[in-house]
């Protein structure tokens, strides 16, 4: 069914090319060359169109490049801030063990010379 259709369409365009180069060649040479200029234009003008569409879109994709860098490049500058961040808590939080490490080997210290006192008052 569907190559049948296709066949058709096939046969359709065959003779619809086949009109055109039939009514091309029964015109006044003058008649033909101004169709044929006036098909060139239009060719030309695709060209035109086509070129300034791909340039459009080369600055567009060169636009996007450089939004795609821009965003990347802040996202590094940020995870780089956060990861200094983290390491300046993990060593705020390492100093505040050491202080308290210290604080409570002075207060043992303190307490053992109190007992050592007591023991030898007793």
């Amino acid at each position: 069914q569907d190559s049948k259709k296709k066949r058709k369409r096939k046969r359709k365009k065959k003779k619809k090319k086949r009109f055109q180069e039939f009514k091309f060649a029964t015109m006044s040479r003058a008649d033909a060359r101004e169709q044929w200029k006036q098909r060139r234009s239009s060719m030309e003008m695709n060209a035109e169109d086509e070129a300034a569409a791909a340039a459009a879109s080369a600055a567009a994709a060169v636009a996007t490049a450089e939004a795609n860098l821009a965003k990347t490049q802040q996202q590094q500058q940020q995870q780089k801030l956060d990861a200094e961040a983290k390491l300046e808590r993990k060593r705020e939080k390492n100093r505040r063990k050491k202080r308290n490490r210290r604080a409570r080997a002075k207060l043992n210290k303190q307490q053992s010379k109190l007992q050592q006192q007591q023991g030898d008052t007793e």
